[in-house]
């Protein structure tokens, strides 16, 4: 409806891209594939891009990063992953999500050093910055998987 009633603004082509991920996320990756949802989310994503590429503090290559993170080998692409959530650090370097989603990939990239690094800086700082809700939440996560990490 946003899009529909002023296609020219960022915020409907963003939270639609937004909801195809999590409606990705809901069914399945594999699933969504198998019903073109990869195709919806890159053009919704694509245009908001075009828009605003900074919106909210650096949400929509936040969202790039993490859409190459979730993908399925052989889709999966650190390299870009890694270079749209430098880009949102770049935008806005107290993007806490950007930080956790970081520390998601050198986890997987069996890089440990640097994902405690990333989540000790998510941990850190007073939320306040740029979205307090959003910082206290992915703070609260980063501060999980640093004590799921220290168990090890």
């Amino acid at each position: 409806r946003a899009i529909a009633l002023d296609p020219s603004r960022v915020e409907g082509w963003h939270f639609a891209a937004v909801d195809m991920g999590q409606y990705s996320l809901g069914i399945g990756i594999l699933k969504a594939l198998s019903q073109g949802i990869e195709g919806k989310f890159k053009d919704r994503l694509s245009h908001a891009e075009k828009i605003d590429p900074g919106y909210s503090g650096g949400a929509i290559p936040t969202a790039w990063g993490r859409f190459w993170f979730k993908l399925p080998w052989p889709k999966y692409d650190a390299k870009k992953s890694r270079a749209a959530l430098e880009a949102a650090l770049a935008l806005n370097p107290d993007n806490v999500r950007a930080r956790v989603y970081l520390a998601d990939l050198y986890e997987k990239e069996d890089e440990p050093a640097k994902a405690r690094a990333e989540l000790e800086r998510a941990a850190a700082g007073e939320p306040g910055r740029y979205d307090a809700p959003e910082e206290r939440r992915f703070q609260a996560m980063a501060r999980q998987k640093l004590a799921q990490t220290e168990k090890r």
